[in-house]
């Protein structure tokens, strides 16, 4: 037997005087008393032997005397060596975190499996990882009593796996130490770039020693594993993880109160995709399902909440060209403007005896207007408008050139050109779906101009000579938008991408929030501390994050690593390695106490 701590042995010491006070009793006065001499003379030889007499009566003397001793031996820490195949300095604990490790086992969950398998490898010097999507190290170099706690303390993430990454952090903790890796998981792998084995070469040729415990079972599952989110509506991806059909009620719900409500038949390992509204605000979409694994059935959703764009359209068609022009139903086929119309020659400075300041449009847009209805100053307003923080759209049309726009026209008209391709320049938020085809559409007819200096040139002619097309132009806070497209010249106006452009276009103009920024998923770029699913508030919005994650999902999958890494690393040796028996020793001492307070009441001291 050893000692971690053979300085508390001194704690035996305490026996000393504990004995000398047992022994000690008050000094008889002697008196001589003639008739009594024989007696005392008898009392003398009987006191020579007393002392043992009373070792051997007083079985409560011997029970304190030991409980001493084993408090003594247990603050020692004493331990002996046995052979359990490895003798580890520093022993680290990486305890499989994720999604998947919630699902039930026995009663429990494959995580309380998990940290229980941990507590017996515990060491008086132990380190702890959670391995998640990004390791998670709850314990560096702690004592044996920390590392307890700590795993007594430990909760799953509903992240992806990622035990590369955990193992690399290990190896981050030793240095130069060697130590011994014990990792404990399903080892349900997400990523293909999830490389346990290179991993474990890594850390096993430093000479350090690696331990796989696997936890494991059959489970059942059906499971929300993806979302395809639009402004509108939004599909969700369910799939059936079992090996039999199975029929699954999925719910939108809102406020408590369900919006929509369906009944699929879901065939084994198959997905099934069902559409619902988008919702502003927060929602969540539900399973009324119970199965092994409870972190799929529920996706949270989020959606910005805002008022429609208000556009204001500035033109001198009348009612009936307005009911049957495409550029007009391009505007009005998008649930999210409110289209209002102002004719010159009215200023622009009042709309229907309103002013345009309280109209508060955000997106102004000339088109065909007729330059002779225009009066005196009207871009003035306008112009100051757009340095407020509004956008102006400007159309192209004949004579555009001759108008005063007040300095907001972005390009300089030079002439008229004929026959060619437009083509885009720069590929970004409105522009995007020409990025496969370039050169989207053609045009018989458009006007020669150049940009000015500071503005962007979004699409140009496919000429010789080239001129911009479409212009970006920031003007303090507001933007103007050429656009030189003669749509009566173009089969542009009659494709399907043409709403889509001015949608997006506008959309662009007021800095409208991407639906696609309000759900992510966890561990998405710039959500790497977040490790559970639900509403989260970031930068003044409520944003939601999930799992959505098939493999994760995947909870009856059987791990071919298990079966596969016995070539890969080095088997411990069998050594000699320490079992401490401080514990056992004082469950002795408690026992001893009890006893003792038997004894005393038994006796009648109580």
């Amino acid at each position: 037997m050893a000692f971690s701590n053979p300085v508390w042995l001194w704690a035996l010491t305490a026996l000393i005087p504990f004995i000398i006070l047992y022994l000690r009793k008050p000094k008889p006065m002697d008196r001589t008393i003639p008739s009594l001499m024989f007696l005392l003379r008898e009392n003398r030889n009987q006191n020579a032997f007393s002392f043992l007499r009373k070792f051997i009566r007083n079985l409560l003397f011997f029970v304190q005397i030991l409980v001493l001793i084993v408090l003594a031996f247990s603050l020692a820490q004493p331990y002996v060596n046995l052979k359990m195949g490895v003798k580890p300095g520093h022993t680290v604990l990486i305890i499989d975190g994720s999604a998947s490790s919630q699902t039930k086992y026995e009663g429990t969950t494959r995580f309380d499996k998990e940290i229980s398998e941990a507590k017996n490898y515990v060491s008086q010097k132990t380190s702890i990882i959670l391995a998640a999507e990004y390791p998670i190290v709850v314990l560096d170099k702690g004592t044996k009593g920390s590392a307890l706690a700590a795993l007594s303390s430990m909760h799953p993430t509903d992240t992806k796996t990622n035990l590369e990454a955990a193992i690399a952090q290990a190896d981050a903790i030793l240095g130069t130490e060697k130590g011994l890796i014990v990792v404990i998981s399903d080892f349900i792998i997400s990523e293909d770039t999830d490389q346990i084995t290179k991993a474990m070469r890594i850390l096993t040729s430093k000479g350090n020693k690696m331990q796989f415990i696997e936890v494991n079972n059959e489970a059942k599952n059906i499971g929300i594993i993806d979302l395809d989110i639009t402004k509108y509506n939004f599909n969700v991806y369910i799939k059936n993880f079992e090996a039999e059909e199975k029929t699954v009620i999925i719910r939108q719900v809102q406020d408590n109160k369900v919006y929509k409500e369906y009944e699929k038949l879901i065939e084994p390992n198959y997905t099934e995709t069902i559409t619902f509204d988008t919702l502003p605000g927060s929602s969540r979409v539900e399973l009324a399902e119970t199965d092994d694994f409870a972190v799929d059935n529920t996706v949270y959703m989020s959606a910005p909440l805002h008022n429609k764009i208000k556009l204001l359209l500035i033109t001198s068609l009348k009612a009936e060209e307005l009911n049957t022009d495409f550029f007009v139903k391009a505007l009005t086929a998008s649930n999210e403007f409110s289209l209002s119309i102002s004719r010159p020659p009215r200023t622009f400075v009042t709309l229907d005896n309103l002013e345009v300041s309280k109209l508060d449009p955000d997106v102004i847009i000339t088109y065909k207007i007729n330059k002779d209805e225009l009066l005196p100053y009207d871009f003035n307003t306008i112009a100051t408008m757009i340095q407020n923080g509004k956008s102006l759209v400007i159309t192209v049309q004949d004579q555009l050139g001759q108008i005063d726009f007040a300095g907001l026209l972005p390009i300089t008209v030079t002439g008229v050109g004929q026959d060619t391709d437009i083509c885009i320049n720069i590929i970004n938020e409105f522009t995007k779906r020409f990025e496969q085809n370039k050169c989207f559409t053609e045009s018989k007819k458009y006007l020669a101009a150049e940009a000015l200096n500071n503005s962007v040139v979004v699409a140009t002619t496919n000429t010789k000579l080239t001129s911009p097309i479409m212009v970006l132009n920031e003007n303090n806070k507001g933007k103007i938008f050429y656009y030189g497209i003669f749509d009566n010249s173009s089969d542009f106006k009659v494709t399907e991408e043409y709403p889509i452009f001015w949608n997006s276009l506008i959309n662009y103009l007021v800095q409208s929030e991407n639906i696609q920024d309000y759900t992510k998923r966890l561990g998405d770029e710039g959500f790497n501390n977040e490790t559970k699913a639900g509403y989260y508030q970031i930068n003044g919005k409520t944003v939601a994050l999930n799992l959505l994650d098939e493999t994760e999902s995947n909870v009856n999958t059987k791990s071919k690593f298990m079966q596969e890494k016995e070539g890969f690393y080095i088997k411990p040796d069998p050594e000699k390695q320490p079992y401490y028996i401080e514990i056992p020793l004082m469950i002795i001492a408690i026992l001893l106490l009890l006893f003792e307070l038997v004894y005393l009441k038994i006796q009648g001291d109580l």
